[in-house]
């Protein structure tokens, strides 16, 4: 219980131990992060604004529009631009329960709706699946009817910097 002294003594734990044995985990919010791929946009804004002066960023959001509900992995303002992006430790856009076209047509509608400046799509993979990169880009030019349309970037490799020396791969669509 919280707040509760709790005193380690030798009555506490197995006699024959000449002390008590200790277990070490991550809490369970970073256990659920990690198992459920919550690193791979973290890595991603780190990466991308590693070399930038001011980063705002916020982590996965729902957004609902037209009586829908679509989300986001990447959400972040980056030196004023706002990048909008998709994380996976895949390579395809596509779930269970969404083919690639209506993942994609989902996500690029939300990205124009949040007036993205940048789209990014983020892996642990070394590439994306083509056909979800020509998607997008398909996508913008559909749903970009007025004003500037966004750049569309792959940023690859991503791993904690301690795993992998050499630094992920920037390239533009």
């Amino acid at each position: 219980m919280c707040g509760r002294n709790n005193s380690l003594t030798h009555e506490r734990w197995n006699k024959e131990c000449s002390e008590p044995q200790w277990y070490y985990s991550l809490d369970q919010v970073v256990t659920d992060l990690l198992t459920q791929n919550g690193d791979v946009p973290l890595l991603a804004v780190a990466e991308l604004g590693s070399s930038k002066r001011s980063v705002m960023w916020a982590p996965e959001l729902l957004v609902n529009w037209r009586e829908s509900q679509s989300e986001i992995d990447i959400a972040a303002i980056i030196d004023g631009k706002v990048v909008v992006g998709e994380a996976k430790s895949n390579s395809k856009l596509k779930t269970a329960k969404k083919s690639t076209d209506k993942a994609v047509s989902r996500f690029v509608g939300t990205a124009r709706l949040l007036q993205a400046d940048h789209i990014v799509l983020a892996t642990t993979e070394n590439s994306w699946a083509e056909v979800a990169v020509t998607a997008v880009e398909v996508a913008v030019k559909k749903f970009w009817t007025s004003g500037p349309l966004p750049t569309v970037s792959q940023l690859t490799n991503l791993r904690p910097r301690k795993q992998t020396p050499s630094k992920p791969d920037v390239s533009d669509v």
